[in-house]
């Protein structure tokens, strides 16, 4: 795969790795620790933050990173570009069906159609409500589809998901 990579922590100036250090937990989305379970961490989130991603402002400041992501590849990103790029370029079928679970605006087909030799599949994204409504508006297409009902991964040849699993409180 070619294109950009994102700079990594280690090509930084190391006051720009201890101000991400420092600022961490004051950036959106940026929480950290160890819970038992769900219901322990929403009550360490500070006051006055929203839970999770389905509401209108999490939507949006999620779109707003959409563009500028869709650029490059960010480092993180390599081993499963890379791995899901050979089971395309080697898959016979004429049309692989991908499930991306909690895929947000689909920022990861626009990676893995961009740089990917075939283009041989089609992508559904599986989000939460309010991202999948601004989602369909803005790019959904004939080879990229949002929807917010799970049963769809039953019509889908490969289950993908990066970083978002952990965002589920009931997974099966």
């Amino acid at each position: 795969m070619e294109g950009n990579v994102a700079v990594s922590w280690r090509d930084k100036k190391p006051l720009d790795n201890f101000k991400l250090l420092i600022f961490f937990n004051k950036k959106y989305g940026s929480f950290k620790g160890v819970y038992k379970d769900f219901e322990e961490a929403n009550s360490k989130l500070p006051i006055n933050t929203k839970k999770g991603y389905n509401n209108l402002d999490s939507a949006e400041r999620l779109l707003n990173f959409v563009e500028e992501s869709k650029k490059q590849i960010f480092e993180h990103e390599y081993p499963p570009f890379f791995w899901l790029n050979n089971i395309i370029n080697g898959c016979n079928k004429t049309n692989i069906k991908i499930f991306d679970f909690g895929g947000a605006y689909g920022w990861h087909f626009f990676k893995i159609a961009k740089y990917s030799k075939n283009n041989n599949f089609s992508w559904t994204v599986y989000d939460v409500e309010e991202i999948i409504k601004i989602a369909k508006d803005k790019f959904e297409g004939d080879r990229l589809k949002f929807t917010t009902n799970f049963e769809e991964v039953n019509n889908s040849d490969i289950f993908f998901s990066a970083g978002a699993i952990q965002y589920a409180e009931e997974f099966s």
